[in-house]
């Protein structure tokens, strides 16, 4: 975010940050608030994939320990995780 947010030079930086918290636009592709674009920011992808994706690619499968599971069905936390990093680097 930091380093999105330094390449902004024609309008102030913090106002664009209160911006994608206003309505948490942040989560959203677009910025119609639709909900089939919500959690499909650039912001969020990006996280995710860099964050969660990369770390559990090729885990290791121990059936005690259900990792099959946790990778399919982890998502949900993965990407409330990823919510909450981006709207506190947001906020001032």
């Amino acid at each position: 975010m930091i380093n999105f947010l330094m390449t902004l030079e024609d309008c102030g930086r913090r106002d664009f940050a209160e911006h994608l918290l206003d309505k948490f636009a942040f989560l959203y592709e677009g910025l119609d608030y639709d909900a089939v674009g919500a959690y499909r920011s650039p912001f969020m992808l990006l996280l995710l994939r860099k964050g969660h994706l990369n770390v559990i690619h090729g885990h290791a499968d121990v059936a005690a320990l259900k990792t099959q599971v946790l990778a399919s069905k982890g998502m949900i936390g993965a990407i409330s995780l990823c919510a909450a990093a981006v709207s506190l680097s947001l906020t001032p």
